[in-house]
């Protein structure tokens, strides 16, 4: 319960400090999420996951403070995760394990943007993420993950260009920081931190 204060605290201050640099720009924006994730195993073992095909999409609102720079914060859905698959031994015997993890969180990044022309711009920010729904699937069984932690964070950077009629396309990669599941301990590994890696791709409309 804490945690969701804590997103809806930085929401609301995310919204009083726009409103202070004048009047906004709205939109809403859609793409394609390639997803991944890190492990830091601590130790020398590593773990190399596939990634996941998602989605996001959701408003936006930007607040010139110059002609080349604004804020822009946004509020998005976006489907993240990643797939894992190994070979277990049992018994003399090598068994084949698959996973995907899914995970839908509601994101809100806040980016600062610069123009580098008239059309093409560069962004970086923080992003705050609330875990909305987690399942894990195995063997076409599908389960709430009950390790997954609600609140995430980490930076985006990316990059945009403005076509005509208020359209733009764009691409952004997110660099998580916080750990995707409860800190736990394996026997080989010690902890092991697990952390988003999202690129994603797709298109902005202004009103």
């Amino acid at each position: 319960m804490k945690k969701h204060v804590l997103f809806l605290a930085v929401l609301c201050l995310t919204c009083l400090t726009g409103t202070s640099y004048g009047q906004a720009v709205f939109g809403i924006k859609a793409g394609v999420n390639l997803a991944n994730a890190n492990f830091d195993t601590g130790s020398s073992i590593s773990i190399k996951p596939d990634a996941l095909a998602g989605f996001y999409a959701g408003p936006t609102a930007r607040f010139d403070v110059s002609s080349n720079f604004s804020i822009q914060p946004e509020l998005l859905l976006s489907l993240q995760g990643f797939k894992y698959s190994m070979d277990i031994e049992v018994m003399e015997e090598e068994f084949d394990f698959d996973a995907t993890f899914k995970n839908l969180y509601l994101n809100l990044p806040v980016m600062a943007r610069f123009a580098v022309t008239e059309a093409l711009y560069l962004e970086a920010g923080p992003q705050v993420g609330l875990l909305l729904d987690s399942k894990v699937k195995s063997g076409g069984v599908s389960a709430d993950s009950e390790e997954s932690n609600d609140l995430d964070f980490g930076l985006n950077i990316g990059a945009g260009y403005r076509l005509p009629m208020g359209l733009s396309i764009e691409a952004r990669y997110n660099f998580g920081l916080a750990n995707m599941f409860e800190d736990e301990q394996d026997a080989n590994m010690g902890e092991v931190k697990v952390t988003n890696r999202v690129f994603s791709f797709g298109l902005g409309y202004r009103f």
